[in-house]
C-alpha cells in the first residue's frame, strides 16, 4: 500500500477520480467509505455529485482529519473516551488554577483572579473570580489544543517531564503535567476519559509495528482512506498518514491552481525585496509567476511543498485532466492567467477596454450592508432579465464576511422583492434566528432584577415557546398585563407600594377575575384587591396558560440560585428545554443533536471538575458555547445560498457572490495572547488567519464559473467619503488596471472607475451607476394580491358603518384620520411595548379621563376610596405621588363641579343611541344625556376640539329625533355656554356636507388644520399668512407634529389648496361660531 496524490485545476475532475477509486473498494455494503473533508458544504457538494454519477451516494463516513485520526486510533485498540480538546480540558484546567498548590506556586499567573482577603466574603466577588478564572482557562486550552498539532516536539518533551524553563512555559508545563497526572489517575481506575494527539500518535505508530492482529482488524474495517480537497495540512496529520500509508492506501485530491506549471519555487515581489535586503539575490532579480498566485496562494504552496519532501508522494504524483478557461470574458482571461501562472509582461497587456466592461468580474462600493444585499438583488435580476442566463437558485452562492450581521438585511430583501429567489441560509449563529436555541438564550438570561412585563412579554416571540405553551394570542396577554398594572418585581413591597405593580400581585387579580367575573374589591386595607374582569371564555384559557408560564418562570429563578455541579446544570438546562421549548416530535435535526452534545460533554466533564458552582460561572462557559454554535447543513442545499467566508469552501457555482470586504473586516486578524509559546519562535505552517482568507480569497476567484460579484462599504453613510476595500480586493484591481492595454497612461485611472461601481445611498435614487436596473422598485406578488383584495372588498362592500367617535375624530384631524385609517401609518405611538416601570406623573390621556371621573364625587371619603383603586389597579402614582396627583386634579376639577352640578340639577343620567346614513355610510354611536341636556366638559387649552366634538354630537342627535340642549362647561374659562338651537332639517343638512368632506378625505389628505385662529374669505386670505400659521402649528416648542411635517413634505399646504382649506373652514368652523356666539375662539 502507499499514498497517491492526484491533482488538478477543477474540482469536478478530482471529484470523478474519486468517484473511480471508490468502485475499486467495493464489495461489503456494512463497510463505509472513510471521505475526509474540511466542510459541511463540500460534503454535501461530493455527495451531489457522486449521487449524479452512480444513482446514489450512500455508505459514505465523512469526516475532519483529527475525527479519522480517533477513528483509527479506537479500531487499533485506543480505550481513551475521546481526543482532548480545548473544550475537555477547560473544567480540569479551571480546577487546577484554583488549587492552592498552583496558586502559591505561581502567584503572577493567579493574581489576575484570586481575590484580595477584604473581599474573600463577597459571593458577587467571589462569582466575579471564577469568571475570570474561567476565562484564562479556556485561552489555556485553546493554546494546548494547538501545541499539540504545531509544537508536537515541545508537547513530547512535557510528556517526558522536560521543560525549557522560561518563565512563561513554566506554569503551562506544570498544568500540563497536572492534567496527565489526573488522566492517569482515571486510567488506573479503567475510566481514561481523553488522549492528547501525541499520544494517539505514539500509540498509532507502535500498534502498525508491533500489533498486527488491530491492523488487520483496522484493513478490514478502513481499507483505504480519500482525503478530498483539504489545501491546509500539518506535519502532525501528514506524519500519521506516512505511518499508514505502509499498510493502507491513502489518497490525497488537491486542487492546483496552476497544475501545469512547477510554481511552489517562485518568489514574489514581497519576498524579493526581502532577500535582496539580505543580499541573497540579485539587485535586479525579478519576480516571476502570477502575482495574486504568489500573494494568495502560500497555503497550497507549502501544502504541496510539505508533500514533495518525502519521494514516495512525489514518485506518485498523479496530474488528472484539467479545464482550461476560455478567453470570453474578464473573469475566464483572469482564470486562465493563473492557470499559465503569467507573469506580468507591460508589452502584451491581457485585458482590454471590452473586457472591462462584460461584467463577468464586477466591484462594487455601497454606502450600508442593506445597500449591499439590495445592490446584489439587483445584479441576479438583471442576469435573468436582461442577459438571458440560464441559471437557477442553485448555481448561486453568496459568501459573506460577517453571516450574522447580514442575515436580517438577507431576510429584508429577499423576502419582500418583486421577484423570489429561493435561499438558504448557513453558518448563521442558531442564537440570531429564531431557533431552539435563541429560546434557550432568551430564558437562561432572564433576571429575577429584570423581570418586567415586556421582558416577560417578549419570550413568547420565539415561536418554539409560543407552541410548547400553546399561546396565540400575544395582543390579547398584552391587553391584560396591561390593565393588571403589572411593571416589575416578583413581589414588591407594601411599605413604597411597588407589591401593586409586581407579578404576584398582578397575577392575583387577573386569575380571581376570571374566576369571580367581578371587579369589586376582594379583602380590605393595603392586602385587598380588585380583580381584573377582562376576559371570559375562550380567552381565559389562553391567560391561565400565560399565567402559569410565569409562574413557572418564576420557580425557575428561585431554583437558579443553588449551586449546582456541571452535570446538574446539565439537568437544569435539559428540564428547561423540556419544560419551556420542546415538543417530542422536534427532536432530532441538526440543532437538537447540537445542544444534546453539549449536555453530554458538561456531564462527562465531572469527571475532572466536581465542585458546586453558581449559574453565573456555569453561563460564562455553556452561554458562550451555545451562542458561537451555527447552523452548517444549508450550505448547497438548494435556492442560494448565503454563507461565511471559511476557507476550503469554494466549490465551483455559476455566480459567485462575496459581500463585506471592507478593508477592516477581511482578511481577518488573529489577536495573538501575550502567553502564548508559539509566538516565542514561529514556524512554518504555523496557524494564520491572514494567509487561510488570501488562500479563500485565491479559491474564489477560481471558483467562479461565469460571474464574480464583490461588494464593499466604500462610502461613508455620514459624510460621503470614499472608504477602501480589502487588501486583496485592491491588489486583484490593481492587477486588472496594470495588465489592462491603454492608449495612454492617464487612461489607467479610468479603468480603476470603470470596474468599481459606486452604488447611491438608496435604491430608489436616480443617481444610480451602470446599466443594472432597479429591480426593487416593481410591485412584489404579496402587493398586488394587497391590492386586490382591497379592490374587491370595496367593490362588495356597499355600505360603511362608521362608529361616531371614529368620524369625530377623524374631522377634528383630517390629516392624522387619513394616515392612520387610510394609510395605516402611526407617529410617536409606541402602544407595542408595555411600560417596565411605575407611574410617575399622569399623561394628558390620563388626566382628561381622571378628571371626567372624579366630576361625579362629591366626598373626601369618596376621593381616597377612588385613589386606594387608582394606586391597586396601575392607574395612579404609587404611595404618596398619588395623593400628589389627587390634590392637583381636585383644584383643576372643584371649580368645574360646581358649573356641572348646577346644570345638572339632579337629574338623572341616560344613555341613548344615535344613527344616520347617507350615501353609503352608516354612522352610529352611544351618548350620554343628563335629563335633557349634551353636557361637554372642556379640559384642555385647545378648546376648538370639544366644540367640534360636540357641534357633531348634537347634530346626530337632532337627526336621531332626540330633543336636548348642548351645553359646554369650559375649565379654560371658568363658564358655561349653552347652544344656539338647531332645527332638524339643518342638522340632516349639515351632517350631509361632514359625510361628504369625509369621504373627500378617504381619498387624499385635506389640507386642514383645526383651530389656526385666521380670518379671511376666499378672495382675501394670504397664502403665506396662512402657511405661517401651519408651520406655528406644527413647531410648538421643542415638539414637531408629525402629522403636519408629512402632509407638509408631501406638498399638501401648497397655494392651490388654500380655496380647499377656506371650504372646510365654513363646514367646520364656521358652524361653531355660530352655534356658539359668546365663546372666545382663539384655540
Amino acid at each position: 500500500m502507499a499514498f497517491q496524490l492526484k491533482a488538478s485545476n477543477s474540482l469536478e475532475e478530482l471529484a470523478k477520480s474519486l468517484y473511480f477509486d471508490l468502485h475499486e473498494y467495493n464489495g461489503n455494503v456494512f463497510r463505509p467509505y472513510y471521505i475526509v473533508t474540511q466542510t459541511d458544504g463540500m460534503n454535501n457538494w461530493l455527495g451531489t455529485k457522486l449521487a449524479e454519477w452512480q444513482g446514489i451516494a450512500a455508505g459514505i463516513a465523512y469526516l475532519k482529519p483529527n475525527d479519522l485520526i480517533f477513528k483509527i486510533y479506537l479500531l487499533l485498540g485506543g480505550t481513551a473516551q475521546t481526543i482532548m480538546s480545548g473544550d475537555n480540558l477547560c473544567w480540569l484546567l479551571f480546577h487546577l488554577m484554583g488549587t492552592p498548590e498552583f496558586m502559591a506556586k505561581f502567584p503572577k499567573v493567579a493574581s489576575y483572579y484570586v481575590l484580595t482577603e477584604e473581599k474573600s466574603q463577597d459571593q458577587i466577588a467571589i462569582d466575579n473570580a471564577r469568571i475570570k478564572r474561567l476565562g484564562l482557562a479556556k485561552k489555556v486550552a485553546d493554546l494546548f489544543d494547538q501545541y499539540q498539532i504545531y509544537r508536537t516536539d515541545m508537547i513530547m518533551a512535557w510528556n517526558k517531564g522536560q521543560q525549557g524553563g522560561q518563565e512563561l512555559e513554566a506554569w503551562q508545563f506544570y498544568l500540563w503535567e497536572k492534567i496527565n497526572i489526573k488522566d492517569q489517575d482515571n486510567t488506573g481506575r479503567g475510566k481514561r476519559v481523553f488522549a492528547d494527539k501525541n499520544e494517539i500518535a505514539d500509540f498509532i505508530e507502535k500498534a502498525i509495528q508491533q500489533n498486527q492482529t488491530e491492523v488487520a482488524r483496522l484493513l478490514e474495517k478502513m481499507p483505504a482512506v480519500f482525503i478530498f480537497g483539504i489545501s491546509l495540512l500539518t506535519e502532525y496529520h501528514l506524519h500519521i498518514f506516512d505511518l499508514l500509508a505502509g499498510k493502507m492506501q491513502i489518497y490525497f485530491y488537491l486542487l492546483n491552481p496552476a497544475p501545469a506549471d512547477y510554481w511552489y519555487d517562485d518568489l514574489s515581489e514581497k519576498r524579493l525585496i526581502f532577500l535582496r535586503k539580505l543580499g541573497k539575490v540579485a539587485s535586479d532579480q525579478t519576480a516571476q509567476g502570477h502575482p495574486l498566485l504568489q500573494s494568495m496562494g502560500k497555503v497550497i504552496k507549502d501544502t504541496f511543498g510539505m508533500l514533495f519532501k518525502k519521494d514516495e508522494i512525489l514518485n506518485s504524483y498523479e496530474a488528472l485532466p484539467e479545464i482550461l478557461p476560455e478567453e470570453d470574458s474578464l473573469l475566464h482571461k483572469l482564470q486562465l492567467s493563473i492557470y499559465e501562472n503569467r507573469t506580468p509582461d507591460k508589452e502584451t497587456p491581457l485585458f482590454a477596454i471590452e473586457d472591462i466592461k462584460d461584467g463577468s468580474l464586477s466591484i462594487h462600493a455601497c454606502y450600508s450592508p442593506l445597500r449591499e444585499v439590495e445592490s446584489l438583488y439587483n445584479f441576479l435580476v438583471y442576469l435573468i432579465d436582461r442577459k438571458k442566463q440560464s441559471l437557477s437558485a442553485r448555481d448561486i452562492v453568496v459568501m459573506v464576511s460577517d453571516i450574522d450581521h447580514y442575515a436580517a438585511y438577507i431576510r429584508a430583501v429577499f423576502d419582500h422583492a418583486p421577484y423570489r429567489f429561493p435561499y438558504k441560509i448557513a453558518d448563521e449563529r442558531f442564537t440570531e434566528s429564531d431557533s431552539i436555541s435563541s429560546a434557550l438564550e432568551s430564558l437562561l438570561l432572564l433576571e429575577s432584577s429584570a423581570f418586567t412585563a415586556e421582558t416577560v412579554l417578549r419570550l413568547l416571540d420565539s415561536s418554539y415557546i409560543r407552541s410548547h405553551l400553546g399561546i396565540t394570542r400575544l395582543e390579547l396577554l398584552r391587553e391584560v398585563l396591561e390593565q393588571a398594572g403589572i411593571r416589575f418585581g416578583i413581589e414588591g413591597n407594601y411599605t413604597d407600594d411597588s407589591v401593586y405593580v409586581s407579578w404576584n400581585y398582578g397575577l392575583k387579580r387577573i386569575m380571581y377575575g376570571i374566576c369571580m367575573m367581578s371587579d369589586q374589591q376582594v379583602g380590605e386595607g393595603p392586602e385587598g384587591f380588585y380583580p381584573l374582569n377582562l376576559v371570559e371564555g375562550s380567552d381565559s384559557e389562553q391567560v391561565i396558560q400565560f399565567v402559569a408560564f410565569v409562574q413557572d418562570l418564576m420557580d425557575m429563578l428561585e431554583r437558579r440560585e443553588q449551586d449546582r455541579t456541571l452535570s446538574g446544570w446539565a439537568d437544569f438546562v435539559k428540564q428547561l428545554l423540556e419544560k419551556f421549548i420542546l415538543k417530542e416530535e422536534q427532536q432530532g435535526d441538526e440543532e437538537f443533536e447540537y445542544l444534546a452534545a453539549l449536555l453530554a460533554d458538561y456531564n462527562s466533564s465531572e469527571a475532572f471538575f466536581g465542585e458546586a458552582i453558581s449559574f453565573g460561572v456555569f453561563m460564562e462557559s455553556f452561554g458562550q458555547r451555545l451562542i458561537t454554535a451555527s447552523r452548517n447543513s444549508n450550505f448547497a442545499s438548494g435556492g442560494v445560498t448565503f454563507c461565511s467566508l471559511i476557507p476550503m469552501r469554494s466549490i465551483p457555482f455559476k455566480v459567485v457572490a462575496l459581500l463585506g470586504l471592507d478593508y477592516d473586516k477581511f482578511p481577518r486578524k488573529e489577536q495573538s495572547l501575550g502567553f502564548n509559546l508559539m509566538e516565542i519562535q514561529k514556524r512554518p505552517g504555523d496557524r494564520n488567519v491572514k494567509a487561510n482568507d488570501k488562500h479563500l480569497f485565491l479559491e474564489t476567484i477560481l471558483s467562479a464559473r461565469d460571474y464574480l460579484y464583490i461588494s464593499y462599504i466604500g462610502r461613508n453613510i455620514k459624510d460621503n467619503t470614499d472608504l477602501p476595500a480589502s487588501s486583496l480586493v485592491e491588489e486583484l484591481i490593481e492587477y486588472i488596471v496594470a495588465e489592462c492595454r491603454v492608449e495612454k497612461p492617464a487612461e489607467k485611472k479610468e479603468i480603476r472607475k470603470a470596474i468599481i461601481f459606486k452604488h447611491a445611498l438608496h435604491h430608489f435614487s436616480p443617481m444610480q451607476s451602470g446599466d443594472v436596473p432597479q429591480y426593487l422598485h416593481l410591485v412584489s406578488d404579496t402587493e398586488n394580491e394587497i391590492q386586490d383584495k382591497a379592490a374587491t372588498a370595496d367593490l362588495e362592500s356597499d355600505t360603511t358603518d362608521l362608529n361616531l367617535d371614529r368620524f369625530i375624530g377623524f374631522l377634528i384631524n383630517p390629516i392624522k384620520g387619513y394616515l392612520n385609517q387610510v394609510l395605516g401609518i402611526y407617529y410617536g405611538q409606541r402602544t407595542d411595548v408595555l411600560k417596565e416601570e411605575e407611574i410617575f406623573e399622569l399623561n394628558n390621556l390620563q388626566l382628561y379621563q381622571y378628571k371626567g371621573e372624579l366630576i361625579d364625587l362629591n366626598e373626601e371619603e369618596a376621593w381616597e376610596d377612588y385613589r386606594d383603586k387608582g394606586v391597586k389597579t396601575g392607574k395612579l402614582p404609587l404611595k404618596n405621588s398619588s395623593r400628589v396627583a389627587m390634590i392637583e386634579l381636585l383644584e383643576t376639577v372643584s371649580p368645574v363641579r360646581v358649573l356641572f352640578e348646577t346644570q345638572i340639577a339632579g337629574a338623572a343620567v341616560r344613555e341613548v343611541h344615535v344613527n344616520y346614513s347617507c350615501d353609503g355610510i352608516s354612522i352610529s354611536g352611544k351618548l350620554r344625556l343628563y335629563g335633557d341636556k349634551l353636557i361637554l366638559l372642556s379640559w384642555s387649552k385647545k378648546e376648538m376640539k370639544t366644540l367640534l366634538q360636540g357641534y357633531i354630537q348634537y347634530l346626530m342627535l337632532l337627526v336621531s329625533d332626540i330633543h336636548a340642549e348642548l351645553v359646554i362647561i369650559s375649565s379654560k374659562q371658568n363658564q358655561v355656554f349653552l347652544a344656539q338651537p338647531l332645527n332638524k332639517q339643518r342638522a340632516i343638512e349639515s351632517l350631509n356636507q361632514l359625510i361628504e368632506l369625509y369621504q373627500r378625505g378617504q381619498n387624499g389628505i385635506l389640507p386642514f388644520v383645526l383651530g389656526l385662529a385666521l380670518k379671511g374669505t376666499k378672495d382675501g386670505l394670504d397664502f403665506k399668512k396662512w402657511y405661517s400659521k401651519i408651520q406655528n402649528k406644527n413647531n410648538k416648542g421643542a415638539y414637531t407634529d408629525p402629522y403636519i411635517q408629512k402632509a407638509d413634505e408631501l406638498g399638501v399646504f401648497s397655494p392651490e389648496a388654500l380655496e380647499n382649506y377656506i371650504d372646510i373652514l365654513e363646514m367646520l368652523e364656521s358652524p361653531l361660531k355660530e352655534l356658539f356666539p359668546t365663546f372666545n375662539m382663539g384655540s
